[in-house]
């Protein structure tokens, strides 16, 4: 499956190919080895309007195919 990234400000777009048994932690660690300046902001990783439990795997979230995450950084 495939999952997007959007920042607020939709600055970056990022999609990545995973599993719907992936952590989204785990997922979140490949998007700041591509975006790494993003670790110096505190994000919130929200799925329609809700944060998201980044222990949780993706099914569990109830993300899938090509939904978007947005990205909001303080």
């Amino acid at each position: 499956m495939n999952v997007n990234f959007i920042t607020f400000n939709e600055e970056i777009y990022y999609s990545i190919i995973c599993k719907n048994t992936d952590k989204l932690n785990k997922i979140i660690k490949s998007f700041y080895n591509i975006y790494p300046q993003y670790r110096e902001y505190k994000n919130i990783f929200k799925f329609k309007g809700k944060e998201i439990n980044m222990s949780n795997t993706l099914e569990e979230n109830n993300i899938n195919n090509n939904d978007i995450i947005t990205i909001e950084s303080y």
